[in-house]
Parts: C-alpha cells; sequence; structure tokens
C-alpha cells in the first residue's frame, strides 16, 4: 500500500509540474464554459425578443379580423408571393385563412417561433369569439403543421446532433495521425532528412495536410455510420416516436462539403500544433483545447433557431459552419450565407497552412529544445 502512495504522489508530481497541462486541462475549461454558457444564455434572451413580432400572411380574412390584427403590436401582417414557401423558409411565421365559417392556421412544426405564433393567433381568435369558442359555435378554428409529427421530429434531430457530432468527430480523428506525422517523425529523427531534401515546403506541408485529411475523413464516416447502424438497430434509444427524414440532395451535398471543411481545418490545425510541439505527449496537451472548442461550438448551435439566426453569425470562425449544418440539415438554405462562410473557411485554412509552412522554414522554432 505504501508504495503504491510512493507512485501516485510521484506521478502525480510529475503531470502537475508541467504548467501547460495545468493550464489546458484545468484553467482554460474554467474560462471556457462559463464564455460559452454566457454567450448562449445572450442568445437565448436575443432570440426572445425577436419572437415579440410575428410575421402572418391571411387569406379571406374579413376587414374587421384584419383591422384588428393589424392594431395588434406583435403582429405583422405580410403579403408574400408563395407564402406556403416562404413559410418553410422562415420568412413567414404562419398563415391565417378562413374559409366555409372555419379559421385555417397554418405554421411550421419544425420552428418554434412559428409554434408560437399559431398559438398566439389562436388565441386573439378566441377572445375575438366571446372569450373563447363555445362548442356549438359555427366558426372554427383549426390549425395544421406543414409536416407529419415524424418528419418533423426526423428534421428536429438531425438539427439536434448533426452539428455536435461532426464537430466532435472532425476534431478528434486527425488527432493521432497528425501527432504522428509531426512531433512524432521528431521523436524518430525521420523528419530531419525529409526537410534536408530539395523539396518545397509548402509542397510538403500540403502533402501531410491531405495525408490527415484523408484519415479525418475516414474516422468521420466511420463514427456517422456507426451511428446509423446504431440508429437503425435501436430506433427506440435515439426516439420514442417513428422519425422520418426527408434531406434534400442540396443540403445532403452541403452537409458533406461542411463536414470536409471542418476535417480540414481541424488537420491542419492539430498538424501545424504538432510542427510545434517537441513530443507527441506535448502536442496531445496542445490538442486538449481544439477538442474543447469544437465540442462547445458543436453543442453551441443546440438553442440557436436556424430559422431566424442574426446576421453576424456568419462572420463568428466555426460557429458560422456549425449554424450552417444545422440550416441545412432543416433543408435551410441562404446562398450568400454558404457562400461568405466556406471563403472564410478556405481562408482560416490558407492561414494556418501558411503558418506550418514557416515553421518548417526555421528549424530554431521547428528543432527547439
Amino acid at each position: 500500500m505504501n508504495l503504491i502512495k510512493i507512485i501516485f504522489l510521484k506521478e502525480l508530481k510529475e503531470i502537475f509540474r508541467d504548467r501547460r497541462t495545468v493550464i489546458l486541462s484545468v484553467i482554460i475549461p474554467l474560462i471556457l464554459f462559463p464564455m460559452i454558457f454566457f454567450f448562449m444564455n445572450t442568445n437565448s434572451k436575443a432570440d426572445r425578443n425577436r419572437q415579440r413580432e410575428y410575421r402572418i400572411s391571411c387569406e379571406k380574412i374579413s376587414s374587421d379580423i384584419m383591422e384588428i390584427l393589424n392594431a395588434n403590436e406583435k403582429i405583422t401582417v405580410i403579403s408574400l408571393p408563395d407564402s406556403s414557401d416562404s413559410l418553410k423558409n422562415g420568412n413567414l411565421d404562419a398563415i391565417l385563412a378562413f374559409e366555409d365559417g372555419t379559421y385555417f392556421i397554418k405554421y411550421d412544426n419544425t420552428n418554434t417561433r412559428s409554434i408560437i405564433t399559431a398559438e398566439f393567433i389562436q388565441t386573439i381568435l378566441q377572445n375575438i369569439y366571446s372569450g373563447g369558442l363555445p362548442a356549438d359555435s359555427k366558426v372554427k378554428i383549426i390549425k395544421s403543421s406543414v409536416y407529419n409529427e415524424s418528419l418533423a421530429a426526423g428534421f428536429i434531430m438531425l438539427s439536434i446532433m448533426l452539428p455536435t457530432l461532426l464537430f466532435l468527430f472532425s476534431a478528434s480523428t486527425p488527432m493521432a495521425t497528425a501527432a504522428d506525422l509531426s512531433s512524432g517523425e521528431k521523436e524518430r529523427f525521420t523528419l530531419e532528412p525529409l526537410i534536408s531534401n530539395p523539396v518545397n515546403y509548402s509542397c510538403f506541408v500540403a502533402g501531410k495536410i491531405i495525408a490527415v485529411s484523408v484519415t479525418g475523413v475516414i474516422g468521420v464516416l466511420s463514427f456517422m455510420t456507426g451511428v446509423f447502424i446504431s440508429y437503425k438497430l435501436t430506433p427506440e434509444f435515439f426516439s420514442p416516436d417513428t422519425l422520418e427524414f426527408a434531406l434534400s440532395a442540396t443540403s445532403i451535398l452541403l452537409i458533406i462539403l461542411s463536414a470536409l471543411f471542418l476535417v480540414i481545418i481541424a488537420s491542419t490545425v492539430e498538424l501545424t500544433i504538432g510542427i510545434f510541439a517537441k513530443s507527441i505527449k506535448e502536442a496531445q496537451i496542445y490538442y486538449l483545447p481544439v477538442l474543447l472548442i469544437n465540442s462547445a461550438i458543436g453543442y453551441g448551435t443546440m438553442i440557436v433557431n436556424p430559422y431566424d439566426v442574426p446576421d453576424f453569425y456568419r462572420f463568428i470562425p466555426l460557429y458560422n459552419i456549425s449554424v450552417l449544418i444545422k440550416q441545412f440539415s432543416m433543408n435551410i438554405i441562404n446562398t450568400e450565407w454558404v457562400i461568405i462562410t466556406f471563403v472564410q473557411a478556405s481562408f482560416y485554412i490558407a492561414a494556418v497552412s501558411f503558418t506550418a509552412v514557416y515553421l518548417f522554414r526555421h528549424e530554431k522554432i521547428l528543432f527547439r529544445v
């Protein structure tokens, strides 16, 4: 027992002797996660404030009802050429129509704001008709959703799981290869013969990035395939209700492209960290914040309403990709946002790649003691 204690204290001392371990393993999580939850709370409050205005389209509604709706400060009555598509795209919150003595309220049951709007309009109509519709009233109110329950549940599940899983897997799968092809080669003394050859450093770095990215892509595919098989074997674990999925071909293609960008960014960053690190052990310590940040970004989009995203989100590095994946998983495609985000992602890859080339060109940094 005494020997166990001695070994334990010795190993504990070795662990905490390295200040980087303490900073990256303890200090950064203590700072990072309060910041993330503060941001999420701020976003949630802003989202609630934006929900105070309900955008509706009216069809065959009497002038008296229209006057009441227009007088309500929370309601904005707008006219769009194709109200059904506008409702699905989030440009409209609800459609109110009247026919044969019945009010029809159409809403998007995958959009929180649309659900709230439908309930708000229903309450107003009930109040108009003597504080509630009696059972024998000729006027009825019927709410109808855009999607059936199974399809809506499928969209919502994908919008929650895809950003989280893709960010987590894209950061974790390339780590081992990135460390091995950088700091691992330093430990095996195989890096010096490579860089002593008359090879352009840019080509040298590009080759390593592609190699790491390929293993990352394979890893992400393996993990996602495993999740898919798990769902097929035990669907009740994911949801007690039946789920349906109806992603468009464009959405699937854009999700794959987004995942590819994530893997390449993570591979480039991790390879650069490995080049800077003195050993694989040091590189693994530096990888911890990368994994934490990626996980936090993936989880951070859970509370974001994909139909009502602030414009400044498109300029937040990586977070904009996470929001895009959430939108793609619900068949929402904003072409301008897609272009801006992918251009930014390409810039990040280029910037980190140039940093890796810089490290290779300066042997004092590369082989520092």
